[in-house]
């Protein structure tokens, strides 16, 4: 049986009915989450911070935690420089320093995203300044890249942001309209 621990009631019941999503596409050792409207299998090592995410209500679109076989680059999709910014403002406390610089808070997105904690951003974002909001440029999601060390720092934070508002109820519309 496959470890269900970050899956909610609505998903073990899924899973033990036989309802559990395919694997294709999969190339790495993965792991079941299913939270509020989201089940997949996702790479063990990204397992739990993915489960944090989607608990807090930021949406991930894939990941992947060696995305080019070396061990140096793990990456996360989002649907837009919004969920971008909630995820690295959960993750990092805004004054926090790392021994490669300082995240300056949670906007500009840019200068968030430019090497300080060892992030990447791809996905052509840009800045309009008359609504003073991050926006995307085509029809993509925003990748944040990361060395796959910072795995466990970001698991802390969001783990930590987690306990202190938890999810709110944030999914409770969603498994009274499925039945959970």
């Amino acid at each position: 049986m496959a470890d269900l621990s970050l899956c909610d009631d609505f998903y073990v019941e899924k899973y033990s009915q036989g309802v559990v999503p395919s694997l294709e596409g999969s190339v790495h050792e993965a792991r079941l989450v299913g939270v509020g409207p989201w089940y997949a299998w996702i790479d063990e090592q990204l397992a739990e911070l993915v489960c944090l995410c989607w608990r807090l209500g930021i949406v991930t679109t894939e990941s992947c935690h060696d995305l080019f076989d070396n061990g140096q680059c793990a990456f996360i999709g989002f649907q837009s420089c919004d969920e971008v910014q909630d995820f690295l403002g959960a993750a990092f406390d805004p004054n926090e320093r790392c021994e490669s610089g300082y995240l300056p808070g949670v906007v500009p997105l840019d200068q968030c995203l430019q090497h300080d904690f060892g992030f990447v951003v791809k996905g052509c974002p840009r800045y309009d300044g008359a609504s003073g909001r991050w926006d995307l440029l085509g029809d993509h999601d925003v990748f944040v890249e990361f060395h796959p060390a910072l795995v466990g720092k970001i698991v802390e934070g969001l783990r930590g942001r987690y306990e202190r508002v938890g999810n709110v109820g944030l999914f409770d519309d969603w498994y009274e309209r499925n039945g959970g």
